[in-house]
């Protein structure tokens, strides 16, 4: 709900909005742990917004770049790595403890990102 800075929470076995998360900034990308233990949002104020799935509680913004755009979560849910438009790089953070790790420059504008298991 990028207008709204929000993120609705579904049911997915009903097909049912059961919750909407405020989040007081701009969202343009999620992405899941495995566990479907935290959400991850990118967040419009330059980071990304972990989110505790079982109580819809929103930590601290771990700040990641103005161009915060998209995220990924590697398939064992210790990294996120994060798109970061406006200086095109990507960047991981260490699920675990939040730690941000160094950027990986890549294309012109980059604006989503897919990760394989290996």
């Amino acid at each position: 709900n990028t207008g709204g800075n929000s993120v609705t929470v579904i049911d997915a076995a009903t097909a049912t909005v059961t919750g909407t998360v405020s989040l007081g900034t701009s969202p343009s990308g999620l992405a899941i742990t495995p566990d479907g233990a935290t959400l991850y949002v990118t967040a419009a104020s330059g980071g990304i917004l972990p989110v505790t799935t079982s109580t819809d509680a929103v930590a601290a913004l771990i700040p990641t770049g103005a161009g915060t755009y998209a995220v990924s979560m590697t398939s064992d849910g210790t990294t996120a790595w994060v798109v970061d438009s406006n200086a095109n790089n990507v960047v991981p953070i260490t699920v675990a403890t939040g730690a941000v790790g160094p950027a990986v420059t890549v294309g012109t504008v980059p604006d989503g990102i897919g990760l394989t298991p290996n």
